[in-house]
C-alpha cells in the first residue's frame, strides 16, 4: 500500500479514536499534571528536559527556570521585555500571537475557510449574529499555536473590548490534521469571543480552546462576577468598556490552540501572508485603511 493511502487510512482511523475519547476527562488531567509544584532543586533538570523536547526557548523567558513552580506556570510565561515590539505605525494591525498562518481569507456570505473544501459559521463561530453581519465581506486571518509557542494573547489593534463571550463546546485537538478533516471544528471547540471597537469599526479576536487547554484566562472581565449572563444556548457573556492598546496582553491558553481575528469589511488589507509563515506578537500582519476614520 502507498505511504500516502496508509497516511490517510491512519490519519482518518486516529480522527475516529478521538472523536470517541473523554478530551475533558484528559484535559483536566493534564491541568492537574501540570500544575503539581515541584522542588526547587528538581525544576532546571525536570522542566529543562521537557522544554528541549518540545522544543520551548527558554532563553527568552522573563525568569530563571528554578523560579516557576510547576509546568503550567512555566508554559504561560512572560517574556523578557523588549523581545517583541509591537509595530508602531499608527495604521498597523499586527499579530496577537507567535504562531503560524493555518488561514486567510475574505468572509462571504457569512462563511470563513477552515481548509480546503471546509467552510464554517463566522455567526456561530463569534456567538452573536449581529456583530457576525457588521463583518460579513471583511477579511480574516487565522494563526495556529504549537505547544512549543508563546502563549500570551495580545490585542491586534487599539480598540475597547466592548463585549466578551465565552461559548461552550468540545475540546478536539486543533492540529493541522484535524483542520483539514474534521468539519467545523472551530465553532465545535470552546472559544473566547473579545468584541472589539475601533474607530475602522466592530473586530472579533476569537481565542479556541483545545485538548489540554480547557480553561483561557483572562483580566479583562471577570466571566464568573456581576454583569456575566448564562444562555441557553451555552454562552456567558458580559458587556463591558474595557480599552485594549495594539499588543496588549488580554488573555492566555494553557496549551497550544487556534486565534482568529475578523475585520469589517474595506476596513483592513491584511499582508499577503504564505500557510505555514510563522509570525510573532506585534509583527505587523496588515494595514488599517483611512486610520483614525
Amino acid at each position: 500500500m502507498p505511504q500516502s493511502a496508509l497516511s490517510g487510512w491512519a490519519e482518518r482511523a486516529w480522527i475516529g479514536l478521538i472523536r470517541v475519547t473523554p478530551l475533558r476527562a484528559y484535559t483536566s488531567l493534564i491541568r492537574v499534571v501540570s500544575g503539581i509544584p515541584l522542588p526547587p532543586g528538581l525544576r532546571t533538570p525536570v522542566f529543562g528536559t521537557i522544554a528541549r523536547r518540545m522544543g520551548i526557548d527558554l532563553v527568552e523567558a522573563e525568569g530563571a527556570v528554578e523560579e516557576y513552580r510547576c509546568f503550567g506556570e512555566l508554559f504561560v510565561r512572560p517574556l523578557r521585555p523588549g523581545l517583541r515590539p509591537v509595530d508602531p505605525a499608527v495604521d498597523a494591525v499586527v499579530s496577537p500571537v507567535d504562531g503560524s498562518v493555518s488561514g486567510i481569507g475574505t468572509v462571504r456570505r457569512g462563511g470563513l475557510i477552515q481548509a480546503k473544501g471546509i467552510e464554517y459559521s463566522l455567526g456561530e463561530l463569534v456567538a452573536d449574529e449581529g456583530l457576525a453581519g457588521a463583518l460579513d465581506g471583511g477579511c480574516y486571518l487565522t494563526l495556529y499555536l504549537r505547544p512549543r509557542d508563546y502563549h500570551r494573547i495580545h490585542s491586534p489593534i487599539d480598540a475597547r473590548v466592548v463585549a466578551l463571550r465565552q461559548v461552550a463546546g468540545r475540546l478536539f485537538p486543533v492540529k493541522p490534521y484535524m483542520v483539514r478533516s474534521l468539519q467545523g471544528l472551530y465553532v465545535r471547540n470552546e472559544r473566547l469571543v473579545f468584541e472589539l471597537e475601533a474607530d475602522m469599526g466592530r473586530a472579533a479576536l476569537v481565542c479556541v480552546a483545545a485538548a489540554g487547554v480547557g480553561n483561557i484566562s483572562t483580566e479583562v472581565a471577570d466571566l464568573n462576577g456581576t454583569g456575566a449572563r448564562d444562555r441557553a444556548n451555552g454562552v456567558r457573556a458580559v458587556r463591558l468598556e474595557r480599552r485594549v492598546a495594539r499588543g496588549e496582553e488580554v488573555a492566555r491558553f494553557n496549551l497550544g490552540s487556534t486565534v482568529i481575528m475578523v475585520f469589517p469589511p474595506g476596513k483592513v488589507d491584511l499582508t499577503t501572508l504564505a500557510p505555514g509563515a510563522m509570525l510573532r506578537v506585534g509583527q505587523r500582519v496588515g494595514r488599517i485603511l483611512q486610520p483614525g476614520r
